[in-house]
């Protein structure tokens, strides 16, 4: 059965020691690790959402808790690298004691789109805008290989040879701006996300198949100005959106003019063990999408204070579960499926058959230049310089690699049928490489301070992408 599947946490709130939180903790992980007590269509997890308020005052101390305590359990026991894990910070992640040091021209709610152009278009502004997120920004580039993660960030991926595409946004720029004359913070209605945030993204985008944007603060949040433009677009471009913040769970389906999506917001994974309003008691959600039968179902799950666990949300629907339509351009998707090949297909040498061992050759030295650049990371002999910058060339050689193959798919006509019915998966493997290397493994080498088993981890979707040309170019069998 074509269908895909995603773990939605938000809203954890790390702080110090917390005997409370260690309780509901370690319930969440034996919920998660009992997914398919749930449902069976739970087992295999493709990808971890995380919207938003990892920490709760943006301390590198509560980040490394984080990791620790909630993050590192939650993918071993989905099985998921870390590479599938996709946080977006929230108005916990930004250190205020930073507003100290940030100009005074953004230390009050922006009121026009004027405002925001100027301080998201210019490298020197937004640097000082995402000041308050250091901490945030640093623990997640480091974790989850996301380069910039406290501004849009692109993800994407195949789950079962269907392209998706994963758009973060940081809807937190303007927190804690906004006060009352007794000092109480009032964001509501103050902030943006901003347009130039998202578009150039979403027609990155474009050619995914299910494409999922996420953000901490649901469009209410935004200011009326920004609102109407942030808010058109993703529901004109994206298939789902998913958020948090408001620690309630809930599910829209929007139909009409402005586009065919889905809206998940999720609960608190924590707030307090015993919610002072019942309506924001901790909860979580999974989401299945089944494409043949075109129809999503959310699970909620909320936490019981009485019964010490982790149960189906009947408070918020009844049986604890929502079926959904998919958005209607969803109806028909499935995973592209490679055509078998005879063994005596080719008898002779073709221009088909010269071409089919052309891309195999370039994959071939690709896959070498990977291997040798990543075999250091895997030893426990200390790393050199002349090491670090030899990886790099050949993480470069690899990107010569797929240009030739891009070229070489781009200049031959026709394709063989095999190519042919896989040309935009492999274009789309060619991205995330080149995405891989450039976005993630290059700055990662070239800051040689970080844990040789976090960049050894990096190497990793990389591999796996030039182990899937395998089944998109077979190899041509002999005769």
């Amino acid at each position: 059965m074509a269908g895909m599947t995603w773990l939605h946490l938000s809203d954890w709130h790390q702080r110090g020691k917390d005997f409370d939180r260690d309780v509901v903790l370690d319930a969440l992980i034996e919920d998660i690790r009992n997914r398919t007590y749930i449902h069976a269509d739970l087992a295999k997890l493709d990808f971890l959402i995380f919207s938003g308020d990892v920490a709760f005052s943006g301390q590198a101390n509560e980040y490394k808790k984080a990791r620790k305590y909630l993050f590192a359990p939650s993918l071993k026991i989905t099985g998921l690298n870390r590479n599938r894990l996709f946080i977006v910070p929230g108005n916990h992640d930004l250190d205020r004691e930073e507003f100290n040091y940030i100009p005074d021209e953004i230390k009050q709610p922006f009121t026009t789109e004027k405002q925001v152009q100027t301080w998201l278009t210019d490298d020197k502004n937004r640097n000082h805008m995402l000041k308050p997120f250091a901490a945030y920004e640093q623990f997640v580039r480091e974790y989850t290989g996301q380069e910039q993660p406290a501004y849009s960030y692109i993800r994407r991926f195949l789950v079962d040879g269907i392209r998706v595409a994963l758009l973060g946004l940081n809807s937190a720029l303007m927190c804690g701006r906004n006060k009352h004359a007794n000092g109480e913070v009032n964001d509501q209605s103050h902030l943006f996300v901003g347009e130039p945030q998202l578009y150039k993204p979403l027609k990155q985008v474009i050619q995914a198949q299910v494409r999922i944007a996420v953000l901490h603060h649901p469009f209410e949040w935004l200011a009326e100005f920004d609102r109407d433009r942030v808010e058109n677009r993703l529901r004109r471009e994206c298939h789902f959106i998913l958020c948090g913040h408001q620690h309630k769970p809930n599910i829209s389906v929007e139909r009409g003019m402005v586009g065919d999506c889905v809206i998940i917001p999720a609960g608190a994974s924590y707030d307090t063990r015993v919610a002072r309003n019942p309506r924001h008691t901790n909860s979580y959600n999974f989401v299945h999408l089944d494409f043949e039968k075109a129809q999503g179902t959310i699970y909620l799950r909320r936490w019981s204070d009485s019964r010490d666990r982790w149960v189906e949300d009947i408070d918020s629907h009844e049986g604890g579960m929502v079926q959904f339509p998919l958005p209607d351009s969803l109806r028909n998707i499935a995973p592209s499926s490679v055509p078998s090949i005879p063994n005596n297909v080719y008898i002779l040498k073709s221009p088909s058959e010269n071409f089919l061992e052309e891309v195999q050759g370039y994959i071939t030295e690709a896959q070498k230049c990977v291997q040798a650049a990543s075999a250091p990371f895997n030893t426990d002999e200390n790393i050199t310089q002349k090491q670090f910058k030899k990886a790099i060339r050949l993480l470069n050689m690899t990107n010569v690699h797929m240009q030739h193959l891009r070229k070489l798919l781009d200049a031959f006509s026709p394709l063989p049928t095999v190519v042919a019915s896989q040309n935009q998966n492999i274009i789309y493997q060619l991205d995330i490489i080149a995405e891989q290397i450039d976005d993630h493994l290059i700055p990662c080498l070239r800051n040689s301070r970080l844990p040789r088993e976090d960049i050894w981890e990096k190497f990793k979707p990389v591999k796996d992408a030039l182990n899937k040309f395998g089944i998109l170019i077979p190899a041509q069998k002999a005769p």
